[in-house]
């Protein structure tokens, strides 16, 4: 896919380096950056917060520059309010684009939706699709979205019974994934759809899943319409062969 499909997290916790990645996506042609807050000192002040964002966009230049805030309060201990967004989006209307939600709080993304007209709010699981389009959301950026993906698509288009039963998959599959570390378990997923075990690797910090929770993963999965449609296109492929 071109990289114009694409957000890209730039984030961090010193302004020097968010300017830096930030200015490296748009020089790259990414769709957007998508910045969390400076993680490191808690408790930061909104104008604090404002002054950032301000002073990443006037360091990288507003010139072609999309911006995406990224809201992920449990990881990143600074959340960005709702009043801090809208200074924010008022005061940057051509470049602060939307934001990816991650606080797991609907009402938190639909209030957003609602009081900025043109804003792209992105919910984090596949859950939200259901109600996307009455709370006027973007859609959703969500890690099972890697293997939860057809499923999502067809909840995302709305109003059928296929979109019913899509994301009823979706919620299912997201579910029996999150029982596990996510980043971790989306990784194992990835590796038993492929049968290759390379995709159980992660970075550290991150440690894979044990052989344990492997096996109970799959066993849970099994039980969704993500390894069954699996089971059902290898039976076909090898028909074909």
């Amino acid at each position: 896919l071109p990289l114009g499909r694409f957000m890209v997290g730039t984030g961090a916790a010193s302004l020097e380096d968010a300017v830096r990645l930030t200015a490296e996506a748009k020089s790259l042609g990414f769709a957007g950056a998508l910045l969390l807050p400076p993680f490191y000192y808690k408790g930061i002040a909104a104008e604090g917060l404002v002054a950032y964002v301000d002073a990443v966009i006037a360091e990288v230049g507003r010139d072609g520059l999309q911006l995406y805030l990224y809201h992920f309060p449990q990881n990143s201990g600074v959340p960005y309010e709702i009043d801090t967004v809208t200074r924010l989006r008022r005061a940057h209307p051509d470049v602060i684009l939307g934001l990816k939600d991650s606080s797991g709080d609907l009402e938190y993304a639909a209030a957003l939706s609602r009081k900025l007209e043109g804003f792209a709010v992105f919910p984090s699981a596949e859950a939200s699709l259901g109600r996307a389009r009455e709370l006027g959301f973007a859609g959703c950026i969500s890690a099972t979205a890697n293997v939860t993906g057809p499923f999502a698509q067809r909840a995302w288009s709305g109003g059928t019974v296929a979109a019913r039963d899509g994301l009823a998959q979706a919620v299912e599959i997201r579910a029996a994934i999150a029982r596990f570390p996510l980043v971790a378990a989306v990784k194992a997923t990835l590796a038993l759809l492929t049968e290759d075990p390379n995709w159980r690797k992660v970075m550290p910090p991150l440690s894979p899943l044990s052989d344990v929770e492997l096996a109970t993963l799959k066993r849970t999965l099994r039980a969704t319409a993500l390894m069954s449609n699996e089971r059902t296109e290898r039976r076909e492929a090898r028909r074909s062969r």
